[in-house]
């Protein structure tokens, strides 16, 4: 049920790519993908997205431990985070110039956690 939801809401994030070109989002297009991430793990990616548009990233987990994401421009700069206590994680910022962002996904609990990620 939790995969159906992922589903709708990449979904979700795709069709307002489509639909509003201020959501474009990642250079080359959207990301996606699954990883498995050890407890008190860290997960890093880096992603450019377009400047002048607004940039998603989605993160959902298979309800085993708390996942937390940040999100940091070139600089260090935290942009964007989710930290709350689930393992579902959604962020929106605006991206003023072309650039490659740092993302961290970070599992708090002392199990795996599965997770899928995706951005707009």
């Amino acid at each position: 049920m939790k995969r159906v939801a992922m589903m709708f809401a990449i979904a979700f994030v795709l069709t307002l790519s489509a639909l509003a070109p201020a959501y474009a989002g990642a250079v080359g297009g959207s990301r996606y993908g699954q990883y498995s991430i050890r407890p008190s793990g860290t997960h890093t990616f880096q992603i450019a997205f377009r400047g002048g548009e607004y940039a998603k990233v989605v993160v959902d987990g298979d309800g085993s431990t708390d996942l937390d994401v940040y999100i940091y421009d070139r600089w260090g700069r935290r942009v964007a985070f989710d930290d709350d206590y689930l393992d579902y994680c959604y962020t929106e910022w605006y991206v003023g110039r072309t650039a490659v962002y740092t993302i961290k996904v970070v599992n708090r609990g002392g199990y795996f956690n599965y997770y899928e990620l995706a951005t707009n």
